[in-house]
């Protein structure tokens, strides 16, 4: 993996997934790909990072819309990792953070150490969150809908619709804090 990333000249790079859950109606618990694009867009503009998107196969179409609506050059700015879990995990461990919904992606970030922004809408962000202290939870649930209990048979809309209520400025005022944090050692 380490030889992709030189072929391509990848260096200062950010992980980014937008999926996440394709059993049940777990898609429900995916920002809206139009926001992950706006995202990727303002990091790889104003911020000067590279960005990896990264998923399953199932996700292929995703991650294509994500690239294509974000506008950047594909293979410069952006790029799609398609690879196997292994060679995902070691394109986290040397990223400098990693943008995820609720999943898998977000756990495997705080098991190899990487700092991760983890997007959170149905699902209670305490209990299923990433497993360390380098990470950020954004949720934006009201209390007043129940967050959606693993095992459950599915998840409401209503739990659903809580991933619109984290904003595009939620995420990247976070992103910054984590990458200025990041720079001064905090």
């Amino acid at each position: 993996m380490a030889g992709h990333l030189k072929k391509n000249n990848i260096e200062q790079f950010i992980v980014v997934h937008p999926g996440g859950g394709a059993m049940k109606n777990f898609y429900l618990k995916r920002w809206p790909p139009e926001r992950f694009a706006a995202i990727v867009k303002q990091l790889a503009e104003q911020l000067n990072f590279q960005i990896i998107i990264v998923g399953g196969n199932n996700e292929s179409d995703l991650k294509e819309l994500v690239i294509r609506t974000s506008g950047l050059l594909r293979d410069r700015q952006i790029f799609n990792l398609s690879s196997n879990i292994q060679n995902t995990a070691e394109i986290i461990r040397r990223s400098r953070l990693v943008i995820a919904n609720d999943s898998l992606i977000a756990h495997i970030a705080g098991s190899v150490g990487t700092y991760v922004i983890a997007l959170f809408g149905p699902s209670d962000q305490h209990p299923t969150g990433p497993y360390t202290t380098n990470s950020s939870l954004i949720c934006r649930r009201p209390a007043s809908i129940k967050a959606y209990k693993h095992g459950a048979k599915h998840m409401s809309l209503q739990q659903g619709d809580c991933m619109n209520l984290i904003t595009i400025e939620d995420v990247l005022g976070e992103t910054k804090n984590v990458l200025r944090n990041e720079t001064l050692g905090c």
